[in-house]
């Protein structure tokens, strides 16, 4: 229950984050960004917001595997995505094959890809691997244990 709910706020959490960047864009004029920097940095700024979704997503899968002894699982899977990412970013940038060029646009699509595919590997481990079977119990989302979570006062 607790993972289910971890996964629930990391897409909460990566959603939030994507907005507020997306949000910031307006403001960059505003920062002393030079207008040929804008006019190519759109597509990236996207790709890269949009990839705070399966980041924060696959970082719950990283502490639940933390949580249940498998640490370099977690890990892994992280590396997975720099694994994939720099064939990708150096296809998606350069072209090549049936590739266009994008420049700067393919390195955003390729992170966002290479992040996504981590993330996907880590939920088909999570789903299919027998020991993580205690993991997938089927249970409801709990706002209430989702804001469990959150920041604590001590005393």
């Amino acid at each position: 229950m607790i993972l289910r709910n971890g996964l629930a706020l990391g897409a909460c959490v990566g959603l939030a984050g994507t907005s507020v960047t997306l949000a910031v864009w307006p403001l960059l004029p505003h920062l002393s960004q030079p207008p040929e920097v804008l006019a190519i940095m759109f597509p990236y700024w996207v790709a890269i917001s949009v990839l705070m979704v399966p980041f924060a997503i696959l970082t719950v899968f990283k502490s639940a595997f933390e949580a249940v002894n498998r640490p370099w699982l977690g890990t892994g899977f992280a590396f997975l995505a720099v694994i994939i990412n720099i064939p990708l970013n150096y296809a998606l940038i350069w072209g090549g094959g049936p590739l266009p060029q994008l420049g700067l646009t393919g390195a955003g699509i390729g992170s966002l890809v290479a992040e996504a595919l981590a993330l996907l590997s880590a939920c088909v481990f999570w789903r299919r691997a027998k020991s993580m079977r205690r993991l997938r119990l089927r249970a409801a989302l709990s706002q209430a244990e989702m804001a469990s979570v959150g920041p604590r006062q001590v005393r």
